[in-house]
């Protein structure tokens, strides 16, 4: 189970690997991992740990806009202190001072681009799109592109057909 959570949440097996063996002292076969991760027997138990793990995006601090811009504040705050102290009687004051200037304008940018961000359109469609299987996020994918070319009569960039195969798209056809 361990593996599997690990799986759907993102992790590549070099990194399952390395914690089972730091967490349980077990030296798995990359095979073996890999395996497990796409076995149809698991397939259910991965798609529900993903489910679960995507559910609880907004708990994650950095996820919420709110926390963003009271980090940034602090980081501000201790920019502008660093800047009282900043002896610019010397070259090397002012030379820290034009940093710090720098990293203060950079910080008020990133808060104002913060600000004008539309609210969380994008974690609406992570929570909505977390709560689907592979296949429905392909059958997605798919009706967009047929709603797009409808409406244009062209194909969207990138979204040439994938045919599924595992050969490199590199070598050349046969004409």
């Amino acid at each position: 189970m361990f593996v599997l959570r690990m799986h759907a949440e993102g992790f590549d097996v070099p990194t399952i690997r390395k914690e089972i063996k730091e967490k349980f002292d077990i030296d798995m076969a990359r095979s073996s991992l890999i395996g497990t991760c796409k076995a149809k027997k698991y397939k259910n138990i991965v798609e529900q740990f993903r489910n679960s793990y995507l559910a609880k995006v907004k708990e994650v601090p950095i996820a919420n806009k709110r926390y963003r811009l009271e980090d940034s504040q602090l980081l501000r705050e201790k920019i502008l202190k660093e800047i009282d102290r900043v002896d610019t009687n010397t070259k090397g004051g002012k030379l820290l001072l034009i940093q710090l200037s720098g990293e203060l304008r950079r910080v008020n940018a990133e808060a104002r681009e913060e600000m004008e961000k539309k609210p969380q359109l994008v974690q609406q469609a992570i929570i909505n799109m977390g709560e689907m299987s592979d296949d429905q996020l392909f059958e997605h994918k798919e009706q967009l592109i047929r709603r797009y070319r409808g409406l244009t009569g062209g194909d969207p960039i990138g979204s040439g057909t994938d045919s599924g195969s595992i050969e490199s798209e590199d070598n050349e056809q046969p004409s």
